[in-house]
């Protein structure tokens, strides 16, 4: 198992400093085929892939994948593989993680990280330009806010709760891990961007 604190395959993470530097117009989208992510599943988490569909993504890819389980029930995960310029922040990816565990831990539902078979959160896939960080969720199904044409007030009312337990619950203790970068969350993407 990797250093107890540590999501990372701290092993892999040596290698990610070969890295050469990705400008900010290019953020090293990764291109993994089908029959690599596949295999990268099925050697990190134990389980046989039944169904995979690429998901649309902005600049990493990401899958949607079914597999048996060695209990032999059948589960859905979403597999990320980030582009470069994001798998070179190892402490925002591990943020990220972390984040995602803490609000579980406090009843909040939010994608579970699936623990690798090593012990770990997160591997680094090598590609022909870099290293990318891979991890994968426990999928929730369902459809992102965005999608609905109409909102009824309740449904407003409750995102707007959601979001006030997610920020109340996270200023607590995860706000730390990005703190020294200025990150806020904006809710049109649910993804960190710069103040």
């Amino acid at each position: 198992m990797a250093n107890e604190n540590s999501i990372w395959n701290d092993g892999l993470l040596a290698g990610a400093s070969e890295v050469g530097i990705v400008t900010y117009e290019d953020y090293g989208t990764p291109d993994i085929h089908e029959k690599e992510v596949q295999t990268l599943v099925e050697s990190n988490y134990s389980v046989k892939v039944e169904r995979l569909e690429e998901l649309v993504s902005c600049v990493d890819q990401n899958f949607y994948v079914v597999a048996k389980c060695t209990t032999g029930k059948n589960a859905e995960f979403v597999l990320k593989i980030l582009c470069l310029k994001k798998s070179k922040q190892p402490r925002v990816v591990e943020g990220m993680i972390k984040c995602m565990l803490y609000l579980n831990d406090k009843s909040i539902h939010a994608p579970v990280p699936v623990m690798r078979d090593s012990g770990d959160y997160v591997t680094l896939y090598k590609a022909e330009y870099g290293y990318h960080a891979v991890y994968m969720l426990k999928y929730i199904s369902g459809m992102s806010y965005s999608e609905i044409l109409q909102p009824s007030a309740t449904m407003s009312y409750n995102a707007g709760s959601l979001l006030g337990r997610i920020d109340n619950a996270l200023r607590v203790s995860i706000y730390s891990v990005y703190h020294p970068y200025n990150v806020i969350f904006c809710v049109t993407s649910i993804g960190p961007k710069q103040q």
